[in-house]
């Protein structure tokens, strides 16, 4: 390799530590404009010799990961895709060598993610099975060999569970979780976002004494994480931020609403300050975060309150809906219920009705389609529905 060819190759794997670190801080704007740089040298270092295309998969798996953080999905996944071709073309006979199959699998489980995030639930499907499929050995030996398993396992958990496949889903959450506790070290992020999704599985199952139990579980663990992430000081805000989302929800399944207020409030102020830097990556959290607050804010009687909450998560889900119409939809369904439940609290029964009326509408295609994660929150929407005809 000639000296200017391992100053590049220097250079790249210096960018790629930079870039992995600023994602996980949650630094997205910064982080895409790192992989940014990445990518241009990888791409002269594969123009001077194409046997290291590996670098230019590398290069293409965070720069995808990036623009999906900073709400640009498709582009992402243009890259993703990019550098499953890649990294497929290395492969003789059917099979690829180690390094090649090593990225390959954090590609396909990047995939994963960002294809569930934007409703494209069979490709999220696809990618996270195979993902976990390349996986040879079921028990990895070091911790970062684990944590990887883990969250792949976990990802395709979630895509499972988004499609109603309960079981399976919480078949692959529960494997995620003794992988994680199987680590010297395992990180509380990743517990507590383990036993978050459980809870939320067994709530849709109907599943109440063991959802009780998991959420409770969750919250200890969100709060472990919340602890270590004040501690730090402020230097991960979007991972806080979403922390306390999650806090907020366990709470206001404990029926703690008083306590849940506080935590969403806290995430909503968060994502808002960072919102300036990052609009479009963050919009749908903070969508998230308000209808939580809305929802706290209107079982403790602060319906003015739950109302511009409410209000807001909606009009910024709708837009999102309008520039992406696979994504946000149960979003967007369980916000609009919530709106019409603040509404029959104001006393204003007739929007309230609309809201209701939105809702149901919304949910009807979700539970037609994938019936064993929305048929149960359609039947809560008719409920709220009927009872405002009542």
């Amino acid at each position: 390799m000639r000296r200017e060819q391992v100053a590049d190759f220097k250079q790249c794997q210096a960018l790629f530590r930079s870039a992995h670190d600023l994602l996980a801080a949650g630094d997205y704007p910064a982080a895409l404009q790192v992989a940014t740089d990445a990518q241009a040298v990888a791409a002269r270092l594969v123009a001077r010799d194409p046997g290291l295309r590996l670098v230019a998969a590398m290069a293409d798996n965070v720069l995808g990961c990036a623009l999906h953080r900073v709400g640009r999905t498709r582009e992402g996944l243009d890259r993703l895709a990019a550098a499953e071709i890649t990294l497929r073309a290395t492969g003789k006979h059917g099979k690829l060598p180690k390094p090649s199959r090593l990225v390959l699998i954090e590609v396909l489980s990047n995939r994963a993610g960002c294809c569930g995030s934007i409703g494209l639930y069979e490709d999220a499907i696809r990618s996270g099975a195979e993902a976990l499929a390349l996986m040879a050995d079921p028990v990895p030996r070091t911790d970062l060999a684990r944590r990887e398993l883990a969250s792949a396992m976990l990802n395709h958990g979630a895509n499972l569970f988004r499609v109603g496949e309960l079981a399976d889903g919480l078949r692959l959450t529960d494997g995620a979780l003794r992988v994680y506790r199987s680590m010297r070290q395992p990180l509380p992020d990743d517990v507590a976002r383990c036993l978050s999704n459980r809870a939320a599985i067994l709530d849709i199952a109907g599943r109440y004494p063991d959802a009780v139990t998991a959420t409770q579980d969750a919250l200890a663990a969100i709060q472990d994480a919340i602890a270590i992430r004040r501690a730090v000081g402020g230097e991960r805000p979007v991972e806080l931020a979403l922390s306390l989302v999650n806090q907020a929800d366990c709470l206001d399944r404990l029926d703690r609403p008083a306590e849940a207020v506080d935590a969403a409030a806290e995430a909503v102020e968060i994502l808002r300050a960072q919102l300036d830097r990052n609009p479009n990556g963050h919009a749908a959290d903070l969508a998230q975060a308000l209808t939580g607050h809305a929802a706290a804010l209107r079982r403790t009687g602060r319906t003015d309150a739950a109302l511009a909450a409410a209000s807001e998560a909606y009009t910024a889900l709708l837009r999102l809906a309008e520039a992406e119409p696979s994504a946000h939809r149960d979003d967007l369904a369980y916000t609009t219920r919530v709106l019409a439940e603040v509404l029959e609290s104001l006393g204003r029964t007739t929007e309230a009705r609309q809201f209701g009326d939105a809702a149901v509408a919304q949910y009807q295609p979700l539970a037609a389609a994938w019936p064993g994660r929305f048929q149960r929150l359609l039947d809560e929407a008719r409920a709220v529905r009927a009872r405002l005809d009542a």
